[in-house]
């Protein structure tokens, strides 16, 4: 298990747990700051507990001795606070960021651990970003640890024993975890984040049904500006035509992959492409259509009330605010 905060923005750090109320320190700060995470630390383990402002997203919890993930962490954690030595810092995480650190606890691990003498680490590595993993490989020489993380393909960081164990994005610290690797014939496994909570944040930031639902409202948005409008050809005609002319860009979109299909508002998605993009895809498409047939303010001011209510939806999934601004 790997437990992973940046400290980038620290909110408050070094309470000791006997003095503190672990889960009014947790109520606090998700009215002071909305989205964080904190991390406990005692000699013989160490634990996080991820939160937004509606409520807690995840916990995990690792020593010697045990392991726990979820609401078992959360309540050992809060729990055992005053009897435990804990060392308690709070940080600050935007929306997207306390979604995937929560996340990265509970990815599934490969089962067969790799030795990097025996494996192309750099062709690996490679390989996942190009499948779009959000996850981690993570290595051991026996006695420390080392990882970095990948976000849909990319690259955000690691955690090294050159950089204490911490979070680190600086850019030459991958290529010098591959070298670590080598040298030490560190032993390296792969955990992937479910796909479920990639494109849905955390567990609690809803299902692919919650996704498609609010997309289809979105279609059906667009739909009844552009039949006032009386554009012609008929809309599901302009739509997937629009869709076939932004494939270029998204590919997904494209009629002959097979992955993406829209027919009388209904949503059918069969690819691995991350729910955030399927969003900004479709919410630009819509968008451009509604321009064409000089309706773009009309559309714009339906689809910021459509933003507000999906607006924690939006949020989790990394949706950027730009698609939904009034102007």
């Amino acid at each position: 298990m790997i437990i992973v905060i940046p400290k980038n923005a620290p909110v408050i750090q070094n309470l000791h747990s006997y003095y503190v109320d672990v889960r009014k320190l947790i109520e606090h700060y998700q009215g002071e700051i909305g989205c964080g995470g904190i991390l406990l630390s005692e000699p013989a383990g160490e634990g996080a507990i991820f939160f937004d402002k509606d409520g807690l997203l995840d916990g995990a919890f690792r020593s010697p001795e045990q392991s726990f993930i979820g609401r078992n962490a959360v309540e050992h954690l809060a729990e055992c606070g005053s009897a435990c030595n804990f060392r308690i810092s709070v940080f600050r995480l935007s929306a997207r960021a306390v979604y995937y650190w929560a996340s990265i606890p509970a990815a599934e691990s490969s089962e067969r651990e790799l030795s990097a003498e025996a494996v192309d680490l750099d062709g690996l590595i490679e390989r996942l970003a190009a499948e779009r993993m959000s996850g981690y490989v993570a290595a051991t020489d026996g006695r420390r640890e080392a990882a970095i993380f990948l976000d849909t393909g990319r690259i955000i960081g690691g955690a090294y024993p050159w950089s204490g164990g911490d979070f680190s994005d600086v850019p030459g610290h991958p290529a010098q975890f591959v070298l670590w690797c080598k040298e030490r014939k560190a032993l390296c496994r792969v955990g992937r984040i479910p796909l479920s909570l990639v494109n849905g944040g955390a567990a609690s930031a809803g299902s692919e049904a919650d996704t498609f639902a609010m997309l289809e409202e979105l279609i059906g948005l667009a739909e009844e500006v552009l039949t006032v409008q009386r554009v012609q050809p008929g809309f599901d005609r302009r739509l997937k035509q629009k869709l076939l002319a932004k494939a270029e860009r998204f590919p997904f979109l494209d009629p002959f992959a097979g992955e993406f299909e829209v027919s009388e508002r209904k949503i059918r998605f069969s690819g691995d492409t991350p729910h955030w993009e399927l969003v900004e895809a479709l919410t630009e498409t819509v968008t451009e259509l509604a321009a064409e047939a000089g309706a773009e303010d009309v559309f714009r001011e339906r689809l910021v009330g459509w933003a507000e209510r999906y607006g924690r939806h939006l949020v989790r999934l990394g949706v950027s605010r730009r698609y939904f601004s009034g102007t």
